[in-house]
């Protein structure tokens, strides 16, 4: 009787992890309040100067995080982001850090990151009303995934998204017999 119950409970416990772990892959419901492009529009620039006068900045295969001075979600972000620091793998990484006063933020190794009025232009390029918000840009320079961030795990969450979103929708060659092959899009 105990293992048929513990079973049972594990069963329900493997359910709400499943369903938990679907509810948050999911953009939340306010992240249109924020504005920004919508998935798998155009990114409006794939790329510009730096403003040290260093290599340029490419936006093809990146994740932009837009934030702003203030801000104390972005805060937090930009700290977590010290603690945890974050490596993407092959994708760039850009953080948006939109000052009023011009106070520095702290080195973010791996980050390029653009503050003043570059930072106030590129929010009204990509559209964002609201920060801190997440735009992973794929190498097609299409927006990807879009997202509201409060940690590092969440910036990780848009990318791994991303990644899942390029290979769903990824076109397959598709054998239909006789030598002849038709794209196919995979779902």
């Amino acid at each position: 009787m105990v293992v048929a119950l513990t079973i049972l409970v594990l069963g329900v416990l493997a359910r709400v992890d499943r369903a938990l772990d679907e509810i948050t892959s999911r953009p939340p419901s306010n992240v249109r309040a924020l504005g920004g492009l919508e998935v798998g529009q155009a990114a409006p620039l794939l790329g510009f100067a730096a403003s040290d006068g260093g290599e340029p900045v490419q936006l093809s295969r990146s994740v932009m995080v837009f934030t702003s001075e203030g801000c104390s979600p972005c805060e937090s972000l930009v700290a977590d982001l010290i603690i945890h620091p974050f490596d993407p793998g092959e994708w760039g990484r850009v953080l948006v850090w939109d000052v009023k006063d011009q106070s520095p933020i702290p080195p973010l190794p791996g980050w390029v990151v653009v503050g003043a009025t570059s930072a106030t232009a590129l929010k009204s390029r990509f559209q964002v009303q609201g920060t801190p918000y997440g735009v992973v840009i794929d190498g097609d320079g299409r927006v990807a995934v879009v997202g509201i961030l409060n940690k590092a795990v969440d910036i990780r969450r848009l990318v791994e998204a991303a990644e899942r979103h390029i290979i769903l929708s990824r076109p397959a060659r598709v054998d239909h017999g006789a030598g002849t092959q038709q794209a196919a899009l995979v779902r």
